[in-house]
């Protein structure tokens, strides 16, 4: 079996690893890129269908905030960008409202009286200990914004934490944009100047990591094939999600560590998967208010939060749910899931459920949780694991380092902008530790 040399390795081509491997290019250094799927992007996935004038996102759609690290390419490469209209609506019996008693004003307040200062512990537990108590609907807008955005159980997720992502641009209050162009428009262009100079090496299966200092060597499998990859280098960026580094041994996409930091082992605990059912519907005309931007159905068990591409009119509307209840629904179907979502909207909104069905051109969805290169959505931090993600960004014997959104920054956990900082942090901590080489 022959062996590919290269000096640094980079495992897993997210925006995180495309990030990392450019930086390092650019520093002139021999990289070369390992992706298990033949495309590059990871949780960043488009879909472009014929004739229709907006992208259809299946991973990440939106631009929080004005971070740089996605902001710097947009305008580099001259994509267009729209902002997302801020209009909330709430479906109650059929009729269709703003919601008169202003309930995110109510929730802001909620979350704002929870103490940064006080012991970390769950959300759930900190919601509970605010005094005046809340009243019970508020309690539920809080939780279904938590669990929804965060893709969170509260039961488990840090609000130390949630407190430093509502501060720090990862929160559903700041201004959203989408990318006209597609949000894979911003993982292509980052990842041009790799695929230029043939640094990207597609449906290579990693499984085995083996590792001292100075020396890596990575076994794979081209996907679906059993012949084996080998590759060696001095130094390995591993970009892997979460879900994945997670896997236990054996699983499809599991990778083993020859030995396992002990790092990992320690920090990895204190964060977790998030999941959720994102599910959009394309449909032969807008039948709903074209005003309507986000729309809440509080009464519906599932599919409670959608929205639509306003302020572009399209005949487009996502359905989504986060937390606890989208890792329950992993595995059904996309047929199932449509059936059951257009179910919700005609009784939500009073609308003839044969109308709507006749209309439906084509649905689509990614299920991320059932996806063996991702097994979720994205990270959250856990009750008492706030020092985590810093830990684990921390460089293993100036050999093996890890990259990704789970690794981001405070505030930036779960977000592209997070996972492109982080690899460019980690690309820097090879060049530094390289420099520093006796």
């Amino acid at each position: 079996m022959s062996v590919r040399e290269v000096d640094t390795l980079v495992i897993g081509a997210g925006a995180a690893g495309l990030a990392a491997a450019r930086t390092l290019l650019e520093a002139g250094r021999d990289v070369l890129l390992l992706e298990a799927r033949e495309r590059v992007g990871g949780r960043v996935y488009t879909h472009h269908a014929d004739g229709f004038p907006v992208p259809i996102e299946l991973g990440a759609e939106f631009v929080h905030g004005s971070p740089p690290e996605v902001w710097t390419r947009i305008a580099a490469h001259g994509l267009t960008t729209w902002q997302a209209e801020d209009r909330h609506d709430v479906a109650r019996s059929g009729l269709v409202e703003q919601p008169a008693d202003d309930v995110w004003s109510e929730v802001g307040e909620l979350l704002g009286a929870l103490d940064p200062g006080a012991d970390d512990r769950p959300v759930a537990a900190a919601l509970a200990a605010v005094r005046p108590a809340p009243s019970a609907e508020v309690l539920r807008w809080a939780r279904g914004y938590v669990e929804g955005f965060h893709a969170a159980d509260i039961e488990r997720l840090s609000t130390r934490s949630l407190l430093d992502a509502e501060g720090g641009g990862a929160s559903g209050s700041d201004a959203a944009h989408r990318v006209l162009d597609g949000y894979d428009a911003v993982v292509g262009a980052l990842a041009a100047p790799l695929d230029a100079t043939a640094r990207i090496a597609r449906g290579v299966v990693v499984h085995t990591v083996r590792w001292r200092r100075g020396e890596v060597d990575v076994v794979g499998v081209p996907r679906g094939g059993r012949t084996e990859l080998a590759f060696r280098a001095r130094k390995a960026i591993v970009t892997l999600p979460l879900g994945v580094l997670s896997a236990p041994p054996g699983a499809e996409g599991a990778v083993t560590f020859d030995p396992h930091p002990e790092r990992w082992a320690e920090q990895l605990p204190g964060l977790a998967v998030g999941h959720v059912v994102r599910l959009s519907l394309r449909f032969r005309e807008t039948w709903w208010d074209p005003g309507i931007s986000y729309l809440h159905l509080p009464a519906a068990e599932s599919f409670g939060i959608w929205w639509t591409p306003a302020s572009i009119r399209a005949p487009l509307i996502t359905a989504w749910i986060g937390g606890p209840r989208a890792r329950d629904m992993t595995g059904i179907g996309t047929m199932e899931l449509t059936a059951r979502a257009l179910d919700v909207l005609a009784a939500e909104l009073g609308v003839d459920r044969g109308r709507i069905g006749d209309l439906l051109v084509s649905a689509h969805r990614h299920d991320w949780s059932a996806d063996p290169y991702a097994r979720g959505a994205y990270s959250y931090i856990t009750s008492g694991g706030t020092g985590a993600p810093a830990q684990l960004a921390e460089p293993i014997d100036a050999t093996l380092y890890l990259a990704g959104e789970a690794t981001a920054e405070s505030g930036a956990s779960g977000t592209v902008h997070g996972a492109i900082a982080s690899g460019v942090r980690a690309a820097r901590q090879v060049l530094t530790d390289r420099a520093r080489r006796p």
